[in-house]
């Protein structure tokens, strides 16, 4: 039935140009700076748990792929709860607690690698990465509301973004002091993100 529709494009009558300068707009910029902070984070988290579990003699290989396993596992039940929260708070108060919560996680991973409680962190990073996953698709449709295909082209941006922020925070907290200092940076990256996207 939905294929049924009509449909009416409407192109903006833009040139390549014109809309790649559209871009640097700092509306728009801002906003993908601060996303990319936020959407940069659970990429570091999954370079940086194999080389810090490997540092660690208390964890073995195997407990990697059961971290993995376990925040993945439990990033489902809470994206499914999020249309419930949807209702009582706002798409960008979500994300802004998503980071802040997913930041706390990898911190606390890359602090106490050895903590006999690590087994409950995924808890936490299932409960934070289930809005900073989920949502930002909606935030860019909402933001350019009447721009079919644009918020897909920024959700590809988002992401280039969001790996060289990850990239360099791995670079510079590696060069500073170890894998550690790259996950206090990529986090504080991820919170500064957050509180930028509130700002706009």
């Amino acid at each position: 039935r939905k294929g049924t529709e009509p449909w009416q494009d409407r192109p903006l009558g833009l040139n390549l140009r014109a809309a790649l300068v559209e871009l640097s707009r700092p509306a728009i910029a801002f906003r993908l700076l601060a996303m990319g902070a936020i959407g940069g984070l659970p990429m570091l988290y999954i370079i940086l748990t194999p080389l810090i579990f490997s540092a660690t003699p208390e964890r073995q290989t195997s407990d990697v792929a059961l971290m993995v396993g376990l925040v993945a596992g439990f990033e489902v039940p809470f994206m499914l709860a999020l249309p419930r929260l949807q209702r009582a708070l706002s798409r960008q108060t979500l994300i802004m607690g998503g980071a802040l919560i997913y930041a706390g996680f990898v911190t606390l991973l890359a602090l106490f690698p050895n903590g006999s409680w690590l087994w409950a962190l995924p808890v936490l990073a299932g409960l934070g990465a289930a809005p900073i996953l989920t949502l930002p698709i909606g935030y860019w449709q909402a933001l350019m509301e009447g721009r079919p295909g644009t918020a897909a082209a920024l959700m590809a941006l988002q992401r280039l973004a969001g790996d060289l922020l990850a990239a360099a925070s791995f670079a510079l907290g590696t060069t500073i002091g170890g894998y550690t200092t790259a996950a206090l940076l990529g986090g504080g990256l991820a919170m500064a993100g957050a509180m930028a996207l509130w700002i706009a």
